[in-house]
């Protein structure tokens, strides 16, 4: 298995100006001993250049693709060049692309993927110094998922390597090297067996007092029983260097690495990958651990969404915040999920938790963050996600409105608002990661609206009526004998039946309302019409999007279920008559 630690730049020959110009402002941080910063330049004459270069991305742990109309022209970037480092990323090639001049962004596959600097503010408009700090930017973003690898040179990488497998013979046979993070270098090892990954700490334990403080908290953390946390086998934090931790193997990807890809989850099984995180992380809160941050890199899914959670990578991240207490620690993942209590000052708690799931929830479902976030001056946008939310979440909340509304309570700006702990978001998520009926919090708005504003209000189904006989004006001849507030009334069982709707429990009320219309004459299409009518005279009532769409999607299930009950017994009528 190949170590992904390198950067592999692509471009067009035409633009080797861009080249130096990123491998001049990036060299200095990027480990060039091991030529970090891989280009084709670095191709020895007489080498063959396509499979020097699939080597070359093969061994990289980020594409990073410089983008011009060259760029995009190029017959060799198109057809070899780009389709492997697309290739690549099931297997951990992440692809960073920079709009350096204008050109047609949207004809390219790059399209799909989110860009590494404004793509309205390509790098050749931008003023020197400008320009200067967009690259640098854009490189500690890359640099942070090189980790350690920019860190450590061949010989000290060599050397802990070596101590490594000293420090655990007869214990666990260390094989290679695969990865790493801020603090530490993962091995894959063998445990009598079975596959295990070795986890060498190097750095951050200068301190006594924090060397005992993480190690409280490890071995907090490998006690944690909760299925999506990774198992930790065993800790080795007293001396000999260096200080290991073993843990469980797996094989599901990073979530960062699907995240990457810029393809939208859909929201049922963002849902589900919600459910476990909060159920995993509701178990830290209550043994009184909080992480300040969501880290994708941290989580792990397979294909069917089963996650699973490094509780050792949330141990380093333990750590860092005790070396830096009193500070705001910073990289450019955690930047992406920072709340606005956080940025305040305030204290950490699991509302901040609460916060961070939302933000990386949006980016599921959107396939790609709320808004870029590349310097901390970018954070000062987030109240105009809070403002107008709709604006940020993209087209997802028109086909999941009940996710919509949990998520959103979820990223109040006020903690207070948010929910009350892990397990109710747990709760609230139930029906739909299991599409059953609809969410209790989208149930209760309407709830809550139906009792303040329509019940008992003859005027609201007068207008009601109204919109009725504007869409199917035959219906008004359908409905001569019933008397108005006898009419009005049956209206309001009917709506209490319909926000109280569970398919489980019926056939009951629902399914016998429905058989009773079928004296009316009525069409499919004027079910739809009911709750067309209805919503159009709630938009009147409600000027809060939010509660009309809790509307819609609340009454949904009972109108498809009443539809489908008068259709059966508007079947089972004709059959009798042909009987």
């Amino acid at each position: 298995m190949t170590v992904r630690d390198r950067i592999f730049i692509s471009y067009s020959h035409e633009d080797e100006k861009w080249r130096d110009r990123f491998t001049l402002m990036l060299s200095p941080g990027m480990g060039t001993e091991l030529n970090t910063l891989w280009s084709d330049q670095l191709i020895t004459p007489g080498a063959r250049w396509s499979e020097e270069i699939s080597t070359a991305i093969s061994s990289s742990r980020v594409a990073l693709l410089l983008v011009t109309p060259s760029f995009l022209n190029s017959k060799f970037i198109s057809e070899t060049e780009l389709p492997e480092i697309l290739r690549q990323q099931s297997d951990g090639l992440l692809v960073r692309w920079v709009p350096v001049t204008l050109a047609w962004y949207d004809s390219s596959v790059l399209r799909t993927y989110q860009a590494a600097h404004p793509t309205n503010e390509p790098l050749d408009e931008l003023s020197d110094v400008d320009c200067r700090r967009a690259i640098l930017a854009i490189g500690r973003e890359i640099k942070s998922q090189l980790g350690q690898f920019v860190s450590l040179t061949s010989s000290s990488r060599s050397q802990l390597c070596d101590e490594t497998k000293s420090r655990l013979v007869g214990r666990v046979t260390v094989k290679e090297e695969l990865s790493c993070g801020e603090n530490s270098v993962m091995y894959l090892g063998q445990k009598g067996s079975a596959p295990v990954i070795v986890k060498a700490i190097t750095n951050g334990f200068q301190d006594t007092n924090l060397t005992m403080h993480f190690a409280e908290k490890a071995q907090q953390i490998a006690l944690l029983r909760d299925p999506c946390f990774v198992r930790i086998h065993d800790l080795l934090l007293d001396p000999p260097m260096p200080r290991c931790i073993i843990m469980e193997h797996i094989t599901s990807r990073p979530l960062i690495e699907v995240l990457d890809a810029g393809q939208p989850i859909s929201p049922a099984n963002t849902a589900k990958i919600l459910r476990q995180i909060t159920r995993a992380l509701s178990e830290m809160h209550l043994n009184g651990m909080y992480l300040g941050s969501i880290r994708p890199s941290d989580i792990f899914v397979d294909e069917e969404n089963n996650v699973r959670i490094s509780a050792l990578s949330i141990s380093n991240e333990l750590l860092e915040s005790e070396r830096m207490r009193g500070t705001l620690v910073m990289n450019y993942e955690f930047m992406q999920y920072l709340s606005p209590e956080q940025l305040d000052g305030d204290h950490l708690d699991a509302k901040t938790d609460q916060y961070a799931l939302g933000v990386l929830a949006v980016q599921m479902l959107r396939g790609r963050h709320p808004f870029a976030i590349k310097k901390l001056a970018d954070l000062l946008q987030l109240h105009e996600l809070h403002d107008n939310p709709r604006d940020f979440y993209g087209e997802w909340i028109e086909q999941a409105p009940e996710l919509y509304h949990v998520v959103r309570r979820m990223m109040q700006r006020d903690p207070r608002k948010r929910f009350a702990s892990m397990g109710e978001i747990y709760d609230a998520l139930r029906p739909i990661a299991g599409r059953g009926a609809v969410a209790n919090a989208v149930e209760e708005i309407a709830k809550a609206s139906y009792m303040e504003k329509i019940r008992g209000r003859p005027r609201f189904y007068h207008d009601f009526y109204e919109a009725l006989f504007t869409e199917r004006a035959y219906l008004r001849e359908r409905f001569p004998s019933l008397s108005r507030p006898r009419q009005h009334r049956m209206l309001d069982i009917a709506i209490e039946q319909l926000l109280n709707f569970r398919d489980s429990a019926e056939p009951t009320t629902l399914s016998r309302a429905a058989a009773r219309h079928v004296e009316f004459e009525l069409a499919a299409e004027d079910w739809d019409a009911f709750q067309s009518a209805f919503i159009k005279c709630i938009s009147r009532i409600e000027e809060d999007r939010d509660i009309v769409a809790a509307w819609r999607a609340s009454l949904r299930p009972g109108i498809e279920y009443m539809k489908a009950s008068w259709g059966r017994a508007h079947t089972n009528l004709d059959s009798s008559y042909g009987a």
